[in-house]
């Protein structure tokens, strides 16, 4: 009898961890600052680590998530987005079925939303992006009123808010139709407090990187606040070398300050590594930068960006940039086929 127990609690302990949970554990932590980071194969490695361990946890679902979201956004490939855009609709069924009693079950629901709103913007599917956006903040003000010392729920509605509050007046009439409030300084705030936070709360900690860069996006192009890009820059201060996410914030917020030498500077010293994604766009600025320097090696810049790059934008302008400087060196065969 006695050993039949022994045996129930061994099994018991088990099979306890193929229970439906979100459990943000070593394993989770690292695949997530592998893959915001760019190392999408180490995040992987760490994902396919949990699966085997722990196969219902719900952030596996939210971490492929955000390797598509970056790929797509980053890459620009719209063979990809078409390919494994199927995977929204079941990762969001799984996680229905994931334990509604933890805080992540409703943001991890928004979060996948919000990555693929954004992801669909980059294609100009606007109808499904806006109700992907409302489904993201319907879920996390639910979340909101559950869970209301869940501060993650800060990053996704400090990104909706900000983004509603930008709205023209003229289009305000439609924020109101679904329901839904907005404010740019509203967001801002609190992707600010979340920031200032994640320098000493254990949970926080991680998301610091991708607080600094969305709130530089979302400073840039949705403010003239130029002390405040002053302040993101300090704020990112020598990090941008060891992140690709923020090197390409320092050198957006260095351009905007019309600091284009520090520009050159911080782009010439981002990290690098054959484990990261290719962001080819960080040539495509290098060029630009030396460009307006007048140097000439600008072109090798924009070629090595042309070889990376799988989307269609700046492609006419780097062919663009290539032919003037053509034009400086009277190289009249290859600036005619340059502007072809």
């Amino acid at each position: 009898m006695k050993k039949n127990i022994f045996y129930t609690f061994l099994l018991f302990c088990s099979s306890f961890s193929v229970f439906a949970n979100f459990d943000q554990n070593k394993n989770m932590r690292k695949a997530y600052l592998h893959i915001i980071d760019l190392e999408f194969d180490l995040g992987r490695e760490y994902i396919e680590k949990e699966r085997i361990l722990n196969p219902e946890n719900g952030l596996i679902l939210l971490n492929e998530n955000y390797i598509d979201f970056l790929t797509i956004t980053i890459g620009e490939e719209k063979s990809y987005f078409e390919k494994w855009e199927y995977l929204k609709s079941e990762r969001l069924q799984k996680l229905s079925e994931n334990d509604e009693n933890s805080p992540y079950y409703l943001y991890s629901q928004s979060e996948i939303n919000l990555q693929w709103a954004f992801s669909r913007l980059k294609f100009e599917e606007y109808f499904t992006a806006a109700l992907e956006l409302k489904s993201a903040y319907s879920l996390l003000k639910k979340n909101e009123q559950k869970f209301p010392e869940f501060d993650l729920n800060k990053k996704g509605l400090g990104v909706l808010y900000s983004l509603i509050g930008s709205i023209p007046d003229d289009y305000q009439w439609v924020v109101s139709l679904i329901g839904m409030e907005g404010g740019v300084n509203k967001g801002l705030s609190k992707l600010d407090y979340l920031i200032e936070k994640s320098k000493t709360d254990s949970i926080l900690e991680i998301y610091n990187t991708e607080l600094l860069f969305l709130s530089t996006t979302l400073h840039l192009q949705l403010t003239e606040n130029k002390n405040k890009f002053q302040s993101l820059l300090d704020e990112i201060d020598e990090d941008y070398k060891s992140h690709l996410l923020l090197t390409f914030a320092a050198a957006r917020l260095s351009q905007k300050l019309g600091a284009n030498k520090n520009t050159i500077l911080i782009l010439e010293n981002k990290p690098t590594s054959d484990s990261y994604f290719q962001f080819s766009y960080l040539d495509y600025l290098l060029g630009m930068s030396k460009l307006y320097e007048l140097d000439i090696d600008s072109k090798e810049y924009f070629v090595r960006f042309l070889d990376k790059t799988k989307g269609d934008n700046y492609v006419k302008s780097a062919y663009q940039k290539m032919a003037w400087i053509s034009i400086l060196l009277e190289e009249n065969n290859q600036k005619n086929y340059y502007f072809v």
